[in-house]
């Protein structure tokens, strides 16, 4: 009967933990990570009591056959070995955080494996563990290996938790000196085993880790785990509670965990049953409230003497719950901004549960948040624009209020006391903003397309003529931004008349010629291809123009009497074509005029500034000479703009042949 004992003892091992592992697994379905990695262990080391079994059953010959006994034996190698695997798992996720390196002793396990598997695997062409000689177990010379290579892993597991026991301010010394017995379970029965072969130590000794660890780590973590279970089930019941008196309260706890992760406390304030339940990290019962005598939450009382006194009274009366339900008729939420005395700022909101806004309030999230950082990066913004303009506001898309930065005397004057963001921008556009601009200045203002507009872009900005400051630019910068929407908006107006004029000046000089203050060939160039783009060639006239004398009087009295000749020139063109189209310097003396008239007309206006010319004199030069020639695209319809240009410069060249010939003068030696 004494050979029976082992495979006895060994299979009742396995039922016991098999028991004991059955039992927790009906119990608690949902477990910890930690009972997982024990669950792992134990199903684990019921195998090896298992096999254990089988090879008693061969050792004993109640099973009779060398190859099977060969491969129990093999197995029990390997799995010893593998055993150890799962109990270092187990120790390293208990120990969590406070172990470094966790890899690196798994994979000195895992080396030890391989080391095992080779010699098994060699034992089967050389004893090197042992063999199977007529139904006895023999061992060979390298299976005290097995051993040490287990003892090596125990004794690392033992080093980890004694280490750790020792720690003198540590709260959980008592469960690491279970981990440090855990850890010396299997090393002290192994050398049992050693001694007693005959005996099934090394299943003891994995049936007694097993349950040590079950009843002095496993059943406080399960005990720890099932109390916070049961704050869960408890916020489940509330919700239960509070669907069974509104069919539509079954959306709150989307809500509330929506913004779990955003704000830092979130209650559930019940009107109904005049009680609040605080969502956060914190334990927290269901506090009730007294909505008349006392309508302040003891959260509020709590934050109450922190709050800075300039802001005192606008958060106690934000969060006077007698006076919510005005607050928020027609809202789905409000919320405001406090400072604390240290400095620090938080965000109070009110969420309502609920879909009509219209109806006395039932449930509200209230929640809070530390904005600190927010605000910092606000006022930085609100620093780098101050010495730039001339306004700057902060607009709260969410709740359309306004913070008033910096404003000029007519802004002030004009809005007021006005707290609603979208009324202030209204009457600030109406009171500053000449006609003309003003209908487009309202629609760059309205606030409830501003995410449209402005869909990925850093800012938008808008130019405007003031009725007080003259060119204005407005612009707006989104800073705050939630679910993808922009949720505050800084807009500043500053003055940019100086910079408008240098604008315009840049565009005068780059289409005028400096000397006659025409059109320059640049401009006359554009206007040519805006014809040729749009091919309007409706009452076209083309006149080219061309001084004569020029060379002469420059050679002979002067450049200087030159310019006065193209300056009193360009004079009688301007006056002359002014109002009917645009007069271009193309060259020295060289000009072009492009008109718009009826052909019939023409006659009347050339005369008239054949006597201008006629009646001009100079300083310098006594007299002018101007030889021109003239298009009228109406007579060349087949002609392009251009092709009418060079029409229009062959008639000119043909007069000014015709003024040298009457002058007699040698037209090679004069220009």
């Amino acid at each position: 009967m004494e050979n029976q004992l082992y495979w006895i003892t060994t299979l009742t091992y396995a039922i016991v933990l098999g028991i004991v592992l059955a039992r927790d697994m009906i119990v608690s379905r949902k477990i910890s990570k930690l009972e997982k990695s024990y669950r792992v262990m134990s199903a684990w080391v019921i195998f090896f009591c298992l096999q254990d079994t089988l090879w008693g059953l061969c050792e004993v010959n109640i099973i009779k056959n060398d190859t099977l006994f060969f491969i129990c034996s093999s197995i029990f190698h390997i799995s010893t070995v593998i055993t150890t695997f799962f109990w270092l798992k187990y120790v390293l996720d208990y120990l969590g955080n406070k172990i470094r390196n966790k890899k690196i002793f798994l994979f000195i396990d895992l080396l030890i494996i391989c080391a095992e598997l080779f010699l098994v695997i060699a034992n089967i062409f050389y004893t090197t563990l042992f063999r199977i000689v007529d139904g006895v177990y023999v061992t060979g010379t390298f299976r005290p290996l097995t051993f040490i290579n287990q003892y090596i892993v125990y004794l690392i597991i033992g080093f980890m938790a004694f280490i750790l026991a020792l720690k003198k301010d540590n709260k959980d010394t008592s469960n690491y000196k279970t981990v440090f017995i855990f850890a010396l379970a299997p090393i002290l029965l192994g050398i049992c085993q050693l001694l007693f072969p005959e005996a099934p130590f090394y299943s003891l000794g994995y049936f007694l880790g097993c349950i040590i660890i079950h009843i002095f780590i496993v059943a406080q973590d399960k005990e720890i785990y099932l109390s916070e279970e049961e704050k869960f089930q408890k916020i489940i019941e509330l919700n239960k509670t509070l669907k069974n008196k509104q069919s539509e309260i079954d959306k709150q706890f989307d809500i509330l965990k929506s913004i779990s992760g955003v704000f830092d406390y979130i209650n559930l304030v019940d009107f109904d049953t005049r009680t609040a339940y605080r969502f956060d990290e914190k334990e927290s019962e269901v506090e009730s409230f007294d909505i008349i005598n006392d309508p302040h939450t003891s959260l509020n009382k709590s934050l109450a003497p922190d709050i800075d006194k300039n802001h005192f009274e606008r958060f106690w009366e934000h969060t006077n719950l007698s006076t919510l339900d005005e607050k928020m008729r027609g809202k789905k939420l409000i919320s405001d901004q406090f400072r604390f005395t240290n400095g620090d700022w938080i965000r109070a909101m009110y969420i309502r549960i609920g879909e009509n806004v219209n109806e006395p309030i039932s449930k509200v999230a209230y929640a809070l948040r530390n904005i600190s950082d927010v605000r910092k990066r606000e006022e930085q913004i609100c620093s780098a624009l101050t010495n730039l303009v001339y306004s700057l506001h902060i607009v709260n898309l969410e709740n359309s209020t306004v913070e008033r930065l910096i404003e000029s005397d007519i802004i002030k004057k004009t809005i007021g006391t006005e707290e609603n963001a979208q009324k202030m921008l209204t009457k600030t556009i109406m009171a500053t903003c000449k006609d003309e601009y003003l209908d487009r200045m309202l629609q760059f203002v309205d606030l409830s397309t501003v995410d449209q507009r402005i869909d990925g872009k850093t800012l938008l900005t808008r130019e405007f003529v003031g009725k007080y400051h003259g060119w204005t630019r407005m612009t707006l910068i989104p800073i705050e931004f939630k679910d993808n929407q922009i949720k505050k908006l800084v807009i500043t107006s500053e003055i940019i008349d100086s910079e408008k004029n240098e604008l315009m000046n840049l565009i005068y000089k780059s289409t005028t010629d400096e000397l006659t203050r025409l059109y320059n060939r640049r401009s006359y160039e554009e206007e040519l291809d805006s014809i040729i783009e749009t091919g309007d060639m409706k009452n076209l006239i083309i006149i080219a123009m061309d001084l004569n004398g020029l060379k002469t009087i420059n050679d002979t009295i002067g450049h200087e009497a030159g310019d006065e000749m193209i300056i009193g020139v360009s004079k009688c063109i301007e006056k002359a074509f002014n109002m009917l189209g645009k007069a271009y310097r193309t060259g020295g003396d060289e000009f072009m005029a492009i008109l718009r008239c009826e052909k019939e007309k023409l006659p009347e206006i050339l005369s008239a500034f054949d006597d201008m010319i006629k009646e001009w004199s100079g300083n310098l030069v006594e007299s002018l000479s101007v030889s021109y020639g003239y298009v009228a695209a109406i007579d060349y319809p087949d002609l392009a703009v251009r092709e009418l240009v060079s029409e229009a410069d062959k008639l000119m060249y043909k007069a000014k042949s015709a003024f040298y010939k009457e002058k007699g003068i040698e037209r090679r030696r004069t220009s």
